[in-house]
């Protein structure tokens, strides 16, 4: 497996959990499963850059993996549906630019979701609990560079009636 990931321009890494609603998604550990973070772990080994492709219905404890120097890039599906193979696809291929945000704070620990997506991450850490977030809510990147500039307006003043373009 290491040798096929040294061979390869990047290696796509899907990571996730089985669809499931109510008690058959009960869980008392938020992190993702050790195996399925090892093998992240060993593909690393290779020095190939990764895509890591999360197909979850929630945050999930991903223990550092997301801060692997070789993770280059984490695309979070949730659960997608039956067509969202072919969606995530095209999101990797570039087909389409992936333009969504992040609806939560993916937290680093158990103890981060102890906080609401609107406060500052210290208000809640006291020293004595591990808190933080690998992501913050809104967060989300494109495969877009984009720049801003000055804002150049038609007119200093916008008429009653009328319009005022801006470039």
């Amino acid at each position: 497996l290491v040798a096929a990931a040294a061979l390869s321009d990047v290696v796509v890494a899907c990571l996730g959990e089985d669809p499931h609603t109510e008690k058959p998604g009960d869980l008392d550990d938020l992190s993702l499963d050790a195996g399925q973070l090892d093998l992240v772990r060993v593909l690393a080994s290779a020095g190939t850059p990764i895509a890591l492709v999360l197909v979850t219905g929630r945050p999930r404890l991903l223990h550092g993996v997301e801060a692997l120097p070789q993770v280059n890039a984490v695309l979070q599906s949730f659960l997608p549906g039956p067509h969202g193979g072919a969606a995530l696809a095209d999101a990797l291929l570039g087909r389409f630019e992936p333009s969504g945000r992040l609806p939560i704070s993916w937290p680093t620990a158990a103890s981060s979701l102890l906080y609401p997506h609107w406060h500052a991450v210290t208000q809640q850490c006291d020293g004595s609990r591990t808190c933080g977030v690998a992501w913050p809510f809104g967060h989300g990147l494109s495969y877009s560079r984009l720049q801003y500039g000055p804002l150049l307006l038609s007119s200093g003043a916008l008429p009653r009636t009328g319009a005022v373009n801006a470039s």
